[in-house]
């Protein structure tokens, strides 16, 4: 029996913006067990978390995505709205998708995020901030983590930080783990890219919009639901296995 799950991924937002590429932006993930087994002292040792399966397992199924560039932001609130400014040469776009609610800060979206799915029939997935590494962006603020099934809905996961304070500043180092993605699953984690064509964008966004057409509110369930009423994910299966990079 194979045991081998294969998780399809690529950048989902930046696609091709003002008529630019933004591949660049996008390196391959790395497994967190692979990244801090790197760390391991050299000496053997007996009794570490290395050895406990219910570390180790999910460390393996656990994978790393990292920050693009260095850059820096400067943010405030001016009449009920978030405004950014780029304190770097090199930056990313922003936005405030989101209204301001917490007495800590405002939600800020930056302009990366990717797509995922996966040949499994049903396959959650939980978006966490990097707990086993330092980033410098940390100080300033986290990602906004969060769990869907992968292989039930077609949806992309955006940098979306909700910042410590109301007013202040973020900086980001190139490199530096930016989100976790935990795959629920007991089987080997294959990991494939495709390239985010233009279909496989207009399924996103069919996925993104399902509020415009059945209302505000709606449940995960009811979500996955109305994807597998349809030939929605033998549409996305079928472009992804189309567009393979690996």
């Amino acid at each position: 029996m194979n045991n081998d799950l294969i998780l399809y991924w690529s950048n989902a937002s930046c696609y091709e913006i003002d008529g630019k590429d933004w591949t660049f932006l996008y390196q391959k993930p790395t497994i967190l067990y692979d990244d801090i087994f790197k760390d391991k002292i050299k000496k053997k040792t007996e009794n570490t978390f290395f050895t406990c399966p219910a570390v180790k397992e999910r460390m393996k199924r656990t994978l790393v995505f990292r920050n693009p560039i260095s850059s820096g932001y400067s943010y405030k609130s001016i009449e009920g709205k978030t405004i950014v400014q780029p304190l770097s040469k090199s930056f990313l776009e922003t936005y405030t998708l989101r209204n301001h609610f917490l007495e800590t800060g405002p939600t800020i979206d930056f302009a990366l995020a990717w797509s995922f799915f996966t040949e499994e029939e049903s396959l959650e997935a939980l978006f966490t901030p990097p707990y086993f590494s330092k980033p410098k962006y940390m100080q300033y603020g986290s990602i906004i983590p969060g769990k869907f099934d992968i292989g039930q809905w077609f949806r992309p996961y955006h940098a979306e930080m909700l910042m410590w304070n109301k007013d202040g500043e973020i900086y980001f180092e190139e490199d530096e783990p930016l989100f976790y993605l935990e795959l629920l699953t007991d089987k080997n984690i294959v990991i494939k890219q495709f390239e985010f064509t233009e279909k496989i964008s207009h399924y996103d966004e069919a996925c993104v919009n399902a509020n415009e057409i059945f209302g505000n509110n709606q449940t995960l369930f009811s979500r996955y639901k109305r994807f597998n009423k349809t030939n929605m994910r033998k549409k996305i299966l079928k472009e992804i296995r189309e567009n393979l990079l690996d």
